[in-house]
């Protein structure tokens, strides 16, 4: 089996697509590093990964704190004298506009999602570039393709992963390190939680993908090498028919803005 006795370290990994990704991959073998910052989380998903046979550990990490992210991976490292996967899914999104966002919000959206996930990545990359092998995954979302009211702070923190990652996976190519960008639309995950969607009206989520859509595609990803991959597969085609069109598509865009319907 491709994924047996790989080891991967998933980040959020508490809940949502970072657990379901967790218990997938346990599932075919892999020894799972699981980091959050909520413990019992964490315990609970280690010890139904071991009574269904698999192999999990984890770490409590505040993915935003850079010492704890390379204390964690250092101490993976010396243990295993080696990464095969780094997942970087841990991010959460805030539904308000600019104008009600304050500083702090926008600046931890970015510290999570965007520099979460370079801290990962830059302490698992020295030594995948010693072992000559290795991938890199990174969960953006679809509004890091496309930018919607309301999501500005999250978008531009998915927006920032793709420049990233996008640069990193043609420098390290070379390497035999395959780096990967998922854009997942709305999963039926804890995502929506967030009080903050609690005000949506005209934006809404109609269906929701289920979250193995978006493992299969992190499996994908991994196994074929795909350097980006958007789930749902039409959302490609719709972020793209987006972009090119957005002069007469602004009046749409309007219309999913909650505030419209207060003018």
């Amino acid at each position: 089996m491709i994924f047996n006795n790989k080891i991967i370290v998933i980040t959020g990994a508490s809940s949502g697509i970072g657990e379901a990704t967790a218990k997938y991959f346990a599932e075919k073998g892999a020894i799972i590093f699981a980091m959050a910052r909520r413990e019992a989380k964490l315990i609970e998903l280690c010890k139904n990964i071991s009574e269904g046979g698999g192999k999990a550990h984890y770490y409590t990490v505040d993915v935003s704190i850079r010492n704890e992210v390379e204390l964690a991976i250092s101490d993976i490292i010396s243990k295993y004298q080696r990464i095969d996967i780094l997942i970087n899914n841990a991010g959460y999104g805030h539904f308000a506009d600019v104008g009600e966002s304050s500083i702090d919000i926008l600046e931890n959206l970015m510290q999570v999602n965007y520099f979460g996930s370079i801290y990962a990545t830059k302490a698992v990359l020295p030594f995948m570039k010693t072992q000559k092998s290795g991938s890199i995954i990174a969960i953006s979302s679809i509004v890091g393709l496309l930018a919607f009211p309301n999501f500005a702070g999250y978008s531009a923190s998915k927006f920032a992963m793709r420049a990233f990652f996008t640069a990193l996976y043609h420098e390290v190519k070379s390497d035999g390190i395959h780096v990967g960008v998922i854009y997942p639309s709305g999963t039926a995950t804890e995502f929506f939680d967030d009080p903050s969607f609690n005000r949506r009206s005209k934006f809404q989520i109609y269906r929701l993908q289920p979250v193995i859509d978006v493992v299969k595609a992190i499996e994908l990803s991994i196994v074929a090498k795909k350097p980006e991959l958007v789930r749902p597969r039409q959302m490609r085609l719709a972020s793209w028919f987006i972009n090119t069109f957005f002069y007469f598509l602004r009046p749409i865009m309007a219309y999913l803005n909650p505030r419209s319907d207060e003018t």
